[in-house]
């Protein structure tokens, strides 16, 4: 294992660096660097291996901006901001890899550590080009600036490095050498923003690349300009390019009109990603709904600088869909999903699915060799942390929304309990149901309460979800879907066999009249969820002529106000048995069920009254649950 310690990445967006003579007066007046730590369990092994790495040993006292995790085999990043949760990797191919963890802290100081995974066995290694990694002591301060540059964290994971060219991006001849370990020395005269490149070759002729920004300023003088920046769209969504414009910027010690006074624009898009650029745009994408900090930092000719923050809403919505027929999990993204994402569960057949509110973490009941097991997965990259057994084989799971605990049902069979988890899958506490067959769940809005359809005894039970008490709320017999009207008055249960939806008061589990088939024209009501305002329920189900449809009932009047087709294109025979809403109630997700060769998923257009498309999921998606942010 082998530690350094640099500044690091990005232009640092931190105007005071620009007077900075040290590192030392650094750390004086803004506190500790960060410390990586990087521990990796098991460091040797036949292929395919599986490694855990820790990060929990490392220390940023300033605050986490972002870690990177580099596995040295050519595979994505691991980046996020969470020190404490584990990251497994399969190393596929032999080789010996080098992984090297990046800790950047809130004020741009980075630190690094890695370790060494040696790899026997098994596959022949894939050929990959070498790594480049390039380091620095500082990226910004006065002209003439003195930086030291460190090349010696590159690697190539199947060859031998033999020659590495560092140009400096100011015009100066570059620098060429053959050994790694020696600090490079430049002096930085002309102010700018200057973008070194680190170019290294192996032996194979392979070569790899890394950059870095470097701003050159002078002593500062005159007034700070002003830093001001939109963006186009006015509401983006995710997977959607963001274009980030700081033409409104001056520099006050100017006219207002001679913009070019700015030499350099430092962006911190708040998801982790950075850019730096001599012109007013640049152009990003969020991957993840959510509100993201933005910071602008601006830097003028007299060597000073000013910034500006704003908070950017980023739409969209990601849905993942279980298919037990081939034990996937596939990860959609909305609007305009253009790529899935599939998780392989490695033996394990999948049943029901739930996101953590935040969308950091998925979980996943399910069945392997015949024991039932939870597997908490990290959406991020769709990396399973942990899989835990159960005593029972699950039918259901459901994260209260608070995302303070996970409530899990047995499939038919099973015992009259449930299960309550922690988010970290420790056991909270077993809830004997006093009812037979409990499966689904849903929660009251604002979590105080859970009800739970017992498919056996024909009835809904109540549980307190602060003391764990239990009562019975109301009988009803035949019982498949069961979904809760989010103003909290009444609860939905879909009874396929007589065709009719039950509608339960909460206040005392009286019946009110129900949603009948026949006079609605419907057959085979299973999945049911609302639209997030209350004011509709969308049902999985058949028309009065047998043809697969989502039946939409208006919830004032109890009668159904639509009937939206789906078809299946793969030939199979669609069967809708569960839906979910998007946030801001733009689609409704639905799988087409168990039936084999079934692989569609429906796309329902709320709006539009009409399926939007049809994606093509594992065999036999089944349950779907979906996060995000209104779009």
């Amino acid at each position: 294992m082998r530690k350094t310690r640099f500044l690091f990445g990005a232009v640092l967006a931190v105007g005071a660096l620009l007077s900075l003579s040290s590192c030392e007066w650094f750390y004086a007046l803004f506190g500790d660097p960060p410390t990586a730590i990087l521990v990796a369990d098991p460091t040797t092994g036949d292929a395919p291996l599986d490694v855990t790495f820790d990060l929990s040993g490392s220390a940023a006292p300033a605050g986490v901006h972002r870690f990177r995790l580099d596995f040295g085999d050519g595979t994505a990043f691991a980046t996020g901001i969470e020190l404490d949760e584990p990251i497994v990797h399969a190393y596929a191919a032999a080789g010996t890899y080098t992984a090297v963890l990046e800790l950047t802290d809130a004020h741009g100081l980075t630190d690094h550590d890695t370790s060494a995974i040696v790899v026997e066995g098994g596959a022949e290694p894939v050929p990959a080009g070498p790594i480049a990694v390039l380091a620095a002591d500082t990226t910004v301060g006065n002209a003439p600036l003195i930086v030291t540059f460190d090349v010696s964290l590159s690697s190539s994971p199947n060859s031998t490095l033999v020659s590495f060219r560092l140009d400096f991006g100011d015009g100066t001849p570059a620098h060429v050498g053959t050994g790694l370990a020696a600090p490079i020395v430049h002096l930085y005269d002309d102010v700018g923003l200057h973008t070194a490149l680190l170019t290294v070759t192996d032996a194979d002729g392979a070569t790899g690349t890394a950059t870095l920004d470097i701003v050159a300023a002078v002593e500062g003088g005159g007034n700070a300009p002003v830093a001001r920046f939109d963006w186009a769209p006015a509401d983006p969504t995710i997977n959607q390019a963001v274009t980030f414009d700081a033409d409104a910027s001056y520099d006050t010690a100017r006219s207002q009109a001679v913009q070019q006074a700015i030499v350099v624009y430092t962006w911190d898009f708040g998801d982790g990603e950075e850019a730096a650029t001599t012109t007013e745009t640049v152009d990003h994408t969020y991957r993840w709904p959510g509100t993201y900090t933005v910071t602008l930092t601006i830097y003028d000719n007299d060597g000073n600088s000013e910034e500006m923050t704003q908070s950017i809403r980023v739409g969209g919505a990601v849905a993942y869909v279980s298919s037990p027929g081939d034990g996937t999990i596939s990860e959609y993204r909305f609007p305009n999903p253009d790529s899935r994402r599939v998780l392989d569960l490695s033996g394990i057949t999948p049943a029901a699915v739930t996101i953590r509110p935040g969308g950091n973490h998925l979980y996943v009941a399910g069945e392997n060799a015949g024991a039932g097991t939870i597997s908490r997965i990290r959406t991020s990259d769709l990396t399973i942390l942990s899989t835990v057994a159960l005593p029972f084989i699950p039918q259901w799971v459901a994260c209260h929304p608070d995302g303070d605990s996970l409530y899990v049902t047995p499939a038919p069979g099973g015992p009259d309990t449930i299960r309550v988890l922690s988010p970290t899958l420790t056991l909270i506490r077993d809830i004997p149901a006093t009812q037979s067959g409990p499966s689904v769940i849903d929660f009251s809005s604002n979590g105080d309460f859970a009800y739970v359809l017992c498919s056996v005894s024909g009835s809904v039970i109540r549980i307190d979800t602060a003391a764990g008490g239990v009562s019975t709320l109301g009988a009803v017999a035949g019982g498949s879907g069961l979904a809760v009207q989010p103003d909290g008055t009444v609860v939905y249960i879909t009874r396929p066999a007589a065709n009719s939806i039950s509608v339960m008061q909460l206040s005392n589990g009286a019946l009110l009249a129900p949603i009948d088939g026949a006079a609605n024209q419907f057959t085979a009501p299973y999945g049911v969820a609302f639209t997030n305002d209350g004011t509709a329920a969308y049902v999985g189900g058949k028309d009065n002529g047998g043809h697969p449809a989502v039946l939409v009932f208006n919830t004032a009047t109890k009668t159904r106000t639509k009937t939206i087709l789906i078809d299946d294109p793969s030939g199979g025979a669609p069967r809708p048995i569960d839906i979910a809403m998007t946030p801001g109630d733009t689609l409704a997700i639905v799988p087409h069920g168990s039936t084999n060769p079934c692989r569609e998923i429906s796309v329902v257009d709320i709006a539009g009254n009409r399926v939007d498309e049809e994606l093509h999921g594992g065999l036999g998606p089944t349950y779907v649950d979906v996060w995000g942010i209104g779009y």
